[in-house]
């Protein structure tokens, strides 16, 4: 598998570091993460991880084969072995980019399959990478109103893209007099002011499942 080919991985320290960090996190990691590796990386670098079907995002660090049907089930598998679960969660069968939130499962186990969890819907993290690429091109022109493109791109409806550009970073102006919420980018200079880092998730399973081993 690709992940067992990172130990032949003939690159740079960054790359060597960024690639082993993937596979022990059974293939997609936050960007913020692995951000000091992934500043590192030279051209050489990507070109190396690109080979192996790693797409380096502003959101996430993700293994593109990974997202296949018998890759989530065994990802799934692995983490009720770390949750002391008697059996995995069911994934979908054809890891579809949008899934709709079970309550009685954590964020943990959505990460450890390669979704990020935004309220009542989990978009496959390569999905995030799409819409936040999109909002961020929105913006740039000042606050936007989500419509019917970015909706689809989130696979989500419009009571639910507030979740989806909040949890990306986007800041909700007031509604206006219609009710229409606008959404903006974040005040970098207050955020930079204010020291804010990105939070880690306590429950990760991925520093646990870091020391499983798979075999060739």
């Amino acid at each position: 598998s690709p992940i067992t080919h990172f130990v032949l991985l003939d690159s740079g320290g960054a790359a060597r570091g960024l690639a082993s960090q993937l596979g022990e996190a059974l293939g997609a990691v936050p960007r913020s993460s692995v951000a000091r590796q992934a500043a590192a990386l030279t051209e050489t670098d990507r070109a190396a991880l690109a080979r192996l079907g790693v797409r380096i995002g502003r959101e996430a660090v993700f293994l593109e084969a990974m997202f296949r049907p018998r890759a989530l089930r065994v990802r799934a598998l692995l983490w009720a072995v770390h949750s002391g679960q008697r059996e995995a969660p069911p994934t979908p069968p054809s890891a579809g980019p949008v899934l709709a939130v079970d309550g009685a499962l954590p964020a943990a186990f959505y990460a450890a399959i390669g979704y990020r969890r935004f309220g009542r819907r989990a978009l496959r993290v390569d999905v995030v990478e799409r819409v936040a690429a999109r909002a961020r091109r929105l913006a740039r022109a000042g606050p936007f109103a989500p419509g019917a493109d970015i909706l689809a791109l989130a696979g989500c409806g419009a009571d639910e893209i507030g979740d989806v550009l909040a949890g990306l970073g986007f800041r909700a102006e007031e509604p206006d007099a219609q009710g229409v919420v606008c959404y903006a980018l974040p005040d970098r200079r207050k955020r930079t002011r204010r020291g804010a880092r990105p939070a880690v998730d306590p429950d990760s399973p991925f520093a646990k499942l870091s020391e499983l081993r798979f075999g060739t």
